[in-house]
C-alpha cells in the first residue's frame, strides 16, 4: 500500500500504528512535508518509508502494491474562503494545488497515472461521490461523520 500526498504522515501512521503488519510506504511532493512526516514517525516509534515525490514515485510502479490512498488537494481557489479559517493556515499547495475549476484536477491526475487494476482509496470533496464513482471502477463512497460523502473506493481504470 502507498500514500499519496502523505502531509504530516497522519493517515499512514495511524494505520501503521493499528496494524503493524502492513506493508505501506508513503510520499510527497512538499519536502518540508516529507520531513514533518519522518520526525512524526520518529517520534512515534514507527517505521515508515517516505520519499519527495509528484504523485507515484517511480520505485512504487515497479513494487507489489495493491492499494494507493490520498487525501489530495480538492479545494478550489474560488471556494477556499468559504472553508473554516484553519485550513488558509496549511500550505495552498495542500489545499489547493493544481484542482481547477472543479477541484478534481490532482485527484484526477492521480487516477490517471494509477495502474488499471489497482485499487484507490481516495478522500475528496462532500460533493464529489458522483464524479469519483465515474471515474473509478467498482467505486464505493462511503460518509464521514457527519455523513457526507468523503472518501472514495474503487478500481483504476
Amino acid at each position: 500500500m502507498h500514500e499519496v500526498g502523505t502531509g504530516s504522515g497522519a493517515i499512514s501512521l495511524a494505520l501503521l500504528s493499528e496494524r503493524p503488519d502492513l506493508r505501506l510506504t508513503a510520499s510527497d511532493l512538499s519536502p518540508e512535508a516529507a520531513e514533518a512526516a519522518r520526525e512524526n514517525a520518529e517520534r512515534l516509534g514507527i517505521d515508515l518509508e517516505i520519499s519527495v515525490a509528484e504523485g507515484l514515485p517511480e520505485d512504487v510502479l515497479k513494487d507489489d502494491v495493491y492499494m494507493v490512498i490520498a487525501n489530495l488537494p480538492y479545494v478550489t481557489d474560488e471556494t477556499i474562503f468559504d472553508r473554516s479559517p484553519e485550513i488558509r493556515r496549511e500550505p495552498r499547495i495542500a489545499v489547493t494545488g493544481a484542482c481547477g475549476s472543479d477541484g478534481l484536477g490532482v485527484i484526477r491526475g492521480l487516477i490517471e497515472e494509477t495502474p488499471s487494476g489497482w485499487k484507490l482509496a481516495m478522500e475528496h470533496d462532500t460533493h464529489h461521490g458522483s464524479a469519483m464513482r465515474e471515474m473509478l471502477r467498482d467505486a464505493t463512497t462511503l460518509p464521514d461523520y457527519m455523513g457526507d460523502d468523503r472518501v472514495t473506493v474503487g478500481i483504476a481504470p
